[in-house]
């Protein structure tokens, strides 16, 4: 789930342009290896001295989860794809802990990696979500989840579909994630889009770059707030951004 190679390059070009007043200094394929005193040591053999670093390296897996995945004997078979993470089978629950699920950025579906991005963690919250909400019981062993007698879930339109697939009828369906598209601000009201045209990668893809992409990924953000309130506290916090500028008297 990456930029295709041009909106990379248009990525790039702005990024090292001195369009912003400063031109960003971007190496590609080399780790930091140290940070001395005075200069940041890199793996291709090359340093970087410096004043003030400020490191951004990104996510990582919290102890406790990584001790939790250590603990559970199930989890060695999986420890290598995993790399610290939760082993979780297609229906999110954690190979060796009956009763116990995990989604997002502590969990590795197994058979189908998803990148650890707001996007899966969303929908996979919302499916788990779903099953709960609908009465699904989950103590059947390592089979699909089935739908209990009497419960929420038999008056909605998802079980009436399944009872159309006599095999399927009461069966939960395994998450599927479906990709919505990546959007990044790259500054000075520019960004990249990349839209899969039905979810499909390997399809039609919307792509763009600039002020029109800039336009959509703030009407996406604005759609993802909580409520109206926030939409609207967003709002004015841009609008008085983009006329005083932006407030740095609190960093």
């Amino acid at each position: 789930m990456a930029f295709d190679g041009d909106l990379q390059e248009a990525a790039l070009q702005k990024l090292r342009s001195d369009e912003q007043g400063i031109a960003i200094d971007v190496r590609l394929s080399a780790g930091v290896r140290e940070v001395t005193e005075e200069e940041v040591l890199l793996s291709d053999g090359s340093s970087i001295r410096y004043a003030l670093s400020l490191w951004a390296a990104g996510i990582g897996t919290l102890d406790f989860v990584r001790r939790t995945a250590e603990a559970l004997p199930a989890q060695a078979a999986h420890a290598d794809e995993a790399r610290g993470r939760l082993a979780v089978d297609s229906w999110l629950r954690v190979a060796g802990a009956p009763g116990v699920f995990a989604f997002g950025d502590c969990a590795h579906v197994v058979g189908s990696p998803y990148p650890a991005t707001a996007q899966v963690a969303s929908q996979a919250g919302t499916y788990l979500g779903r099953l709960v909400a609908d009465g699904y019981d989950f103590g059947g062993g390592d089979g699909p989840p089935k739908l209990a007698p009497g419960a929420p879930g038999e008056r909605t339109l998802r079980h009436g579909l399944s009872s159309l697939a006599r095999s399927k009828e009461g069966l939960a369906p395994p998450f599927t994630f479906l990709n919505l598209g990546i959007l990044a601000y790259v500054g000075k009201s520019e960004a990249l889009v990349q839209i899969a045209v039905g979810g499909d990668e390997g399809g039609k893809k919307v792509k763009g770059a600039g002020e029109a992409g800039f336009a959509l990924w703030r009407s996406v953000y604005l759609s993802k707030q909580y409520g109206l309130r926030n939409r609207i506290l967003v709002a004015v916090d841009w609008a008085k951004a983009r006329v005083f500028g932006r407030d740095l008297s609190r960093l």
